[in-house]
């Protein structure tokens, strides 16, 4: 493999954020980049970057090659069900209204093609019933290989289980010799148009009719805020004023004000006087109990932002009156305050079958560590550093929505339990990731874990402030004892090593031995990044269990697909047993997990994995 100096990767990174747009402190994934540029000089037969990037600079073909490589590639049919009943919806009621008038949806990064021909699905399915209703739909996207690909639409028929039932009607199945692909009907295929564009190109997004439908979804958070305050308003530009709706993804929550918007529901918005009563629902009422009139005036202002209506109290007492007149659909809650504490009262109202979702919100202090893990363990689902809220309200407003958010029915992407062939073997270390909801699965999977496990090594996306107070608990949990968490700590068994630090602990191979290794390499928008240990697991060649839990995002998701593609056994938590179903789901669709189910079935699968014999080629 081709080997660059610290020069040459930050060259491959600022080409990235010319070309693309992607800044690398918003999930792009450096490392792979760096292993993309390196396969294609492999392919090319050159070793030196600048000789390689002339040549693709004056290469068309090599230059589209280069684009794919920089891009992020994540798509799958009918990603995101809800996005799809709310386009039946509108489109059924435009053909009710709008008689002689076109349906025109823009999927604004389109990959290679399944998004584009997942809503035409829908849409051929309402030509069918109302025959004078007519749409169009166009595909863009920045990689010209994707949308070769999206043209030609022919894909594996693998793919097929991920579309629903009701219209699968629309796709073909091929024969002979033709047999393990598919495509779509050609009266569907007419009506899908692709091209190649740059969302951070304003003039490439200036469109000459507006659109009913406007898809972005699971983009912009490859963005820096600026920049994607300006593709927002670019796509808005292209909305019809009156009827049409902009479809973000799950993770994507903006300001909707900031923009002349109105949050409808899934990320899904409108123009601010154009939302439709049959698509709104009713805003979700959040809690915010806290003593201090500066947190209670400051979170209102971000969730109210956000689409919620916001009730406050300063102390437990007003908080308990408030829920016993109100509906409430999350709460954020302080741990200090005066009179009966946020522990205390968050105990007391589990016990009596609250089963509202809270929010610890915490100064950044390690004196409140022990409090806060203390909520986490009787009912919080999650905690938020004070500190932050006011630097990134994003956050806040997107936790709480994947939180309150009721969990929809969705086709199943896989079952449960092993997905094909699979063999057991006893790893040489077990990496896990989480993030939502992580602390008590975390908790609940290593209780009491075998004395002789093979080294455990975590990552949980938790503030520096807490982090080593909950590495010690969880290793205490679990009867292991808790390793040092420094470059070059030889790894053993019966040991489990998380990161406590804004640092990404990794394994390393020196001289056939496992180490942890840390590292700040900015290779994802986390850091302790799950991609990050999964990577350098499978750079290690050790023999790895790797599992995705409970999580907001998709961190981890291309770690777990590359274990798996090394013939791992990877886990993914089921949605059912999820706070968040967004990391392990995210993994699932690409394909990365070996195995599906809720936490004590993964820990049954550690079990028996212990139970196993060790590979042939095992490092142990």
């Amino acid at each position: 493999m081709i080997s660059f100096t610290e020069k040459e990767r930050n060259l491959i990174f600022s080409l990235t954020e010319r070309l693309i747009g992607s800044c690398q402190n918003s999930g792009m994934r450096k490392e792979i980049l760096v292993s993309n540029v390196a396969r294609r000089m492999d392919i090319c037969s050159m070793n030196s970057l600048d000789a390689y990037l002339v040549y693709a600079s004056e290469n068309e073909e090599e230059f589209e090659h280069l684009i794919s490589a920089l891009t992020i590639h994540t798509t799958s049919w009918f990603r995101e069900l809800p996005h799809f009943i709310i386009l039946h919806d509108l489109a059924t009621e435009f053909a009710q209204t709008h008689r002689g008038q076109i349906f025109r949806v823009w999927c604004a990064a389109c990959s290679t093609g399944e998004e584009v021909y997942s809503f035409a699905a829908v849409l051929e399915r309402i030509q069918n019933q109302y025959p004078h209703f007519s749409y169009e739909i166009l595909g863009t996207d920045v990689d010209p290989r994707s949308i070769k690909h999206a043209k030609r639409a022919v894909y594996y028929i693998d793919a097929l289980k991920d579309v629903p039932a009701d219209y699968k009607n629309s796709f073909l199945v091929g024969s002979e010799h033709t047999r393990e692909f598919f495509t779509l009907t050609k009266a569907l295929r007419d009506k899908c148009h692709f091209e190649t564009r740059n969302l951070i190109n304003p003039a490439e997004l200036t469109q000459a009719q507006p659109f009913q439908f406007i898809v972005c979804r699971n983009v912009l958070i490859y963005f820096n805020s600026e920049l994607m305050g300006r593709i927002i308003n670019s796509l808005t530009d292209s909305l019809d004023k009156s009827t049409g709706y902009l479809c973000l993804g799950h993770s994507e929550s903006i300001p909707a004000e900031r923009f002349g918007l109105e949050l409808l529901k899934n990320c899904v918005y409108s123009f601010e006087r154009n939302k439709n009563p049959s698509l709104s629902e009713s805003k979700k009422q959040i809690l915010v109990i806290d003593d201090s009139q500066t947190i209670r005036t400051l979170v209102t202002r971000v969730l109210s932002g956000g689409g919620f209506k916001v009730l406050c109290a300063n102390n437990a007492a007003e908080a308990s009156e408030i829920l016993s007149n109100n509906l409430i659909d999350g709460i954020t809650l302080d741990v200090n305050m005066p009179g009966t504490d946020g522990l205390t009262w968050l105990s007391e109202r589990r016990g009596k079958g609250l089963k509202t979702p809270v929010i610890v919100l915490s100064d950044a202090n390690p004196e409140e560590a022990t409090a806060v893990l203390s909520a986490m363990g009787n009912g919080a689902q999650e905690f938020i550093e004070k500190g932050k809220i006011a630097s990134d309200p994003q956050m806040l407003v997107g936790l709480v929505t994947a939180l309150v958010s009721p969990k929809l029915k969705t086709f199943k992407i896989v079952k449960k339990g092993f997905q094909g062939q699979t063999k057991l073997v006893r790893p040489d270390v077990i990496v896990i990731g989480a993030s939502t909801g992580g602390t008590e699965a975390l908790t609940a999977l290593l209780a009491k874990f075998p004395k002789n496990t093979p080294p455990i090594l975590v990552v949980q996306h938790i503030s520096t402030a807490f982090a080593p107070a909950f590495a010690a608990r969880l290793a205490q949990t679990a009867g292991l004892t808790l390793g040092k968490f420094e470059t070059g700590t030889l790894l053993e068994c019966g040991h489990l090593y998380m990161s406590t630090q804004d640092l990404h602990i990794e394994v390393a191979n020196r001289a056939g031995a496992l180490c942890l290794r840390t590292s700040a390499a900015s290779l994802s928008r986390h850091c302790p990044s799950v991609d990050a240990l999964f990577l350098s697991t499978v750079e290690s060649r050790a023999t790895a269990v790797g599992i995705l839990l409970t999580g907001m995002g998709r961190d981890g998701a291309v770690g777990l697909l590359e274990l798996h593609s090394k013939g791992m056994v990877t886990c993914a938590q089921d949605e059912a047993s999820c706070v968040v179903f967004g990391m392990p789901k995210e993994a699932i669709a690409l394909g990365g997990a070996s195995f599906v189910g809720n936490i004590s079935e993964i820990r049954q699968l550690l079990e028996d994995a212990l139970r196993s014999p060790p590979h042939p080629k095992s490092m142990s």
